[in-house]
């Protein structure tokens, strides 16, 4: 009767450990998937930061395309060979546009001083041939002269002949003296016109000396306002290829060590694996309560999944990770 009791005090404890380690099961169970479920998202949610990184990188390189020249990215250089022929013949930075435009207006002020040392050169060369003119003006005024003179001793003679030839010796000193007068009035309308030109010149020549000077003014403040400019705009775009270098640099180290926590998270979830083993040594038990045959096993050498110790237990190359 005793031994009888005892038994059923035995059977009654088989059947509270037995209840008990179901109950541990279970929660170890939950607990491993809630942890497995945990790592799933957070694997998720790293997924999320490299493609956050990876669009940030994307965005910072078209967002300063017009002030730094940019490399392409790798992973779309391929896919944007064509496009990058036609189109980066057509498009320029800031710094590349200034340059352009400062080129071609140092061009244009090169050109309009060359006009007015031209111009200068001919007013000089218009200044010496008026007054060659008026030079040759004063020769026919003396010529002129001259000839009145002329005129007066024929008329002279004339009268001093008579007859046929003193009125031969009277035409041809009218005629001479007609000639005389035309040549004076026309030397006079030559010389009045010469005298206004050369009057004129000095001041023309001090004009257009004047807005040579001002010119060539205007071009050195010009080329150093362009210098300052390059300058500055060099100095923006090193200031923005470095801000861009650094936060690729940033980016690509946020998207490698996101890709190792993925490895990490995929080969290596030392709370679940943990659970695993204190599952199967439970289950161990369970099978001695129940008289079953017990081998004394380590999980880790059953399962390929499950490690010794939690750590990784498989390596991975970055990038090359598919969650679960």
């Amino acid at each position: 009767m005793f031994g009888f009791s005892k038994l059923t005090a035995t059977f009654g404890q088989v059947r509270f450990c037995r209840r008990v380690t179901a109950r541990i099961i279970k929660d170890l169970t939950k607990m491993r998937s809630t942890t497995e479920d945990a790592a799933l998202n957070i694997g998720q949610l790293v997924i999320a930061i490299v493609e956050t990184a990876t669009s940030g990188n994307d965005e910072l390189r078209s967002s300063l395309a017009k002030f730094v020249r940019t490399e392409p990215d790798p992973k779309h250089a391929r896919d944007d060979d064509q496009d990058v022929d036609s189109s980066d013949k057509n498009q320029r930075t800031i710094a590349e546009a200034i340059e352009h435009q400062s080129e071609m207006i140092e061009s244009l002020v090169t050109r309009v001083e060359s006009c007015f040392s031209q111009q200068l050169d001919l007013v000089r060369m218009a200044n010496q041939t008026s007054r060659r003119i008026h030079d040759a003006a004063k020769q026919t005024a003396h010529l002129m002269k001259k000839s009145q003179v002329l005129a007066f001793n024929v008329q002279i003679e004339a009268s001093r002949l008579g007859g046929e030839h003193g009125r031969a010796f009277a035409i041809l000193g009218e005629e001479m003296k007609s000639f005389s007068e035309c040549v004076e009035e026309a030397n006079h309308t030559i010389a009045e016109s010469v005298a206004e030109f050369v009057e004129g010149m000095p001041l023309l020549e001090s004009e257009t000396v004047a807005i040579a000077q001002s010119l060539s003014e205007f071009s050195e403040e010009f080329r150093a306002e362009m210098t300052d400019v390059r300058r500055e705009t060099q100095s923006i775009s090193t200031l923005l290829s470095r801000v861009l270098e650094t936060t690729e640099t940033r980016n690509n180290e946020i998207l490698q060590r996101s890709r190792e926590t993925l490895s990490y998270l995929q080969f290596q979830d030392p709370v679940a694996q943990g659970l695993k083993r204190a599952e199967h040594d439970i289950e161990k038990l369970l099978a001695l309560f129940e008289n079953r045959e017990v081998i004394d096993s380590c999980l880790a050498d059953i399962s390929e999944e499950v490690g010794h110790d939690g750590q990784e237990e498989e390596h991975v190359e970055a990038g090359e990770v598919v969650l679960f």
